[in-house]
């Protein structure tokens, strides 16, 4: 499918306080950190983990609140695992401007002078700075950090410019969502299992599912099933990992080893393939954004298996005009990452979907190409000459606009190419 959608999102505001004097940027240009806890009514949050500047949430200074994670998921050991039963308030973000901020070590205190959605501290809330221009340049790369779950925050990149964005590179989020899922520990070379959606990955040998807008469920992080929009990892034996999916679902991995036999109930095929992330639900009445799911692993009793991909961040730009300097074809990039390839006879990883992309733009003056893509990153090949899992590709992420772009604008997407289940002939 193509992975081109145009939704009317009104997100922002004509504020711009304290514009910066530099004219030019490249790297990264955002400061993130991880919102401890949030009290809506007095608009008081506490951070920590901070990356990049405490002086990029100073009084006056505009920011992001975003919810990463936070929906609710089935988890039963059915073929309905993972599938999403409420968004919640996974996806809710805002802009706010800063009233106060105290503190001379983390724990800091953050008061804002307006939130209005509501948040779930629990599930992954972070603030991001948001930089104003007046013109600026994109001189070099623009890029960010990738999102962290242990420490809370990264995978966004955004600011703003009152008139002109000229683009003299990219700004590129690939890579920067949700990580991809790791191979199985415990070591299992048993029949083709197609029946465990579930199972646990410390004791368990099925490969871990990539992660997702939703936590792992305990006990639940490996097995073939979908986690919301992260792939499924591969079941033994040698199944391959899922991709991961965003706007489009994710691909599902290559059957396990043909050799191996089937379990007592189960189908043949899938034996044990992993399967691809879901899409996600977008609309400009809800509101949301997300990430791109990470692919789930490919399943190992050898050794050789490889991970799933990560999927690609957000970019969130305002613009009163997006031009470019026409060296070369420049834009926004969110694509997932593709997989490593198996190096042998196990199972291979999935491809990382692709981020989202948000450009509220008012006008484009372009003497020539800009692109916007969010391709879904490439499962990866089994590298033997017999057939094993390869990893599904990842599924698109999303484009969303507030005014179409003229020619010779290109905003679209592909999905992620299946990985092979072999390197030669015949399978």
């Amino acid at each position: 499918m193509k992975g081109k959608l145009f939704l009317l999102i009104g997100i922002f505001y004509c504020i711009f306080p304290r514009i910066p004097l530099a004219q030019t940027i490249s790297g990264t240009v955002n400061s993130y950190a991880r919102v401890v806890t949030l009290n809506s009514s007095t608009r008081t949050l506490t951070i920590d983990n901070v990356s990049g500047s405490t002086t990029d949430f100073a009084v006056g200074r505009k920011v992001l609140v975003i919810q990463m994670q936070g929906v609710s998921v089935n988890t039963t050991n059915t073929a309905s695992f993972g599938n999403i039963t409420a968004y919640n308030n996974a996806g809710n973000y805002e802009f706010a401007l800063v009233q106060s901020f105290t503190g001379s070590s983390a724990p800091f205190t953050v008061v804002l002078q307006s939130l209005t959605n509501a948040y779930t501290v629990s599930d992954a809330v972070q603030i991001v700075s948001v930089p104003q221009y007046t013109n600026v340049t994109v001189n070099g790369t623009v890029t960010g950090a990738a999102w962290d779950a242990a420490l809370g925050r990264g995978g966004i990149i955004s600011f703003e410019v009152q008139n002109t964005l000229t683009l003299a590179a990219n700004i590129d989020a690939s890579n920067l969502g949700f990580a991809g899922g790791v191979q199985n520990t415990v070591a299992g070379g048993g029949c083709g299992n197609s029946v465990t959606y579930a199972s646990d990955l410390a004791t368990v040998s099925n490969a871990q599912k990539g992660a997702a807008v939703a936590a792992y469920p305990a006990g639940q992080s490996g097995g073939r099933g979908a986690l919301a929009n992260g792939g499924g990892g591969g079941n033994d034996h040698n199944g391959g990992g899922g991709g991961g999916g965003n706007l489009g679902s994710g691909g599902n991995g290559g059957m396990g080893w043909p050799g191996a036999g089937t379990c007592s109930g189960s189908s043949d095929p899938p034996r044990g393939s992993g399967i691809g992330g879901n899409g996600l639900a977008y609309s400009p009445i809800t509101n949301k954004i997300f990430m791109g799911g990470g692919g789930g692993a490919g399943q190992q009793n050898n050794g050789v298996a490889s991970n799933g991909a990560r999927g690609g961040g957000l970019i969130i730009v305002r613009a009163g005009t997006v031009t470019t300097n026409c060296v070369s074809t420049w834009g926004f990039l969110s694509n997932g990452q593709s997989a490593t390839n198996s190096p042998g006879n196990d199972g291979a990883g999935g491809g990382g979907a692709g981020g989202t992309i948000l450009l509220d733009v008012v006008t484009y003056t372009l003497p020539c190409a800009i692109v916007a893509r969010a391709n879904g990153g490439n499962g990866g090949t089994v590298g033997n000459s017999t057939a094993h899992g390869g990893g599904g590709g990842g599924g698109v992420g999303a484009i969303l606009v507030n005014t179409n772009p003229p020619a010779p604008a290109v905003f679209s997407s592909r999905v992620g190419a299946s990985g092979l289940d072999c390197n030669a002939g015949g399978c």
